[in-house]
């Protein structure tokens, strides 16, 4: 994700996802930060959204649910407030 969204230029953003077990139709996404230069990465969330007709649109519809989530921010921010408290500088 670009600085301007984060707010800074150290973090990562991971999403592991797959089509859910429960519903063939949705795809069940995992979202994981890992603070730079630190041996930091922590889970923030999970999410599900529906699943789009073809893969090359996966990662675009992944994208706009986390660029329009506000849990989203408010769990990334709460965990990076927690991160430069506790940083484990390598």
């Amino acid at each position: 994700m670009p600085i301007n969204d984060i707010g800074r230029d150290d973090v990562q953003i991971y999403v592991e996802y797959g089509i859910g077990m429960s519903d063939e139709h949705k795809l069940v996404c995992n979202v994981w930060a890992h603070i730079l230069d630190t041996v930091l990465k922590g889970y923030l969330l999970s999410f599900e959204i529906d699943k789009p007709q073809t893969e090359d649109k996966e990662i675009d519809a992944i994208m706009r649910t986390l660029n329009e989530s506000d849990k989203f921010y408010a769990v990334l921010h709460g965990y990076l407030d927690w991160a430069d408290k506790n940083r484990l500088k390598e």
